[in-house]
């Protein structure tokens, strides 16, 4: 998936906000970076929502 793709989905389908590693410069272009300093809660979810998006390919 391109990482333009995944952007749109995390953004628009997951409903989340992440860091695209694309910001980092190209090395990190196929990545994502996500905020851990939450309650599991919280993670787990926004996980559960990540895995989903990236399922429904």
């Amino acid at each position: 998936m391109e990482a333009e793709e995944l952007d749109r989905r995390i953004i628009h389908q997951a409903k989340l906000w992440l860091d695209s590693g694309k910001i980092f410069g190209d090395s990190g272009k196929d990545f994502q970076r996500i905020n851990v300093a939450c309650p599991r809660s919280v993670l787990k979810e926004a996980l559960q929502k990540l895995k989903k998006i990236c399922i429904d390919r």
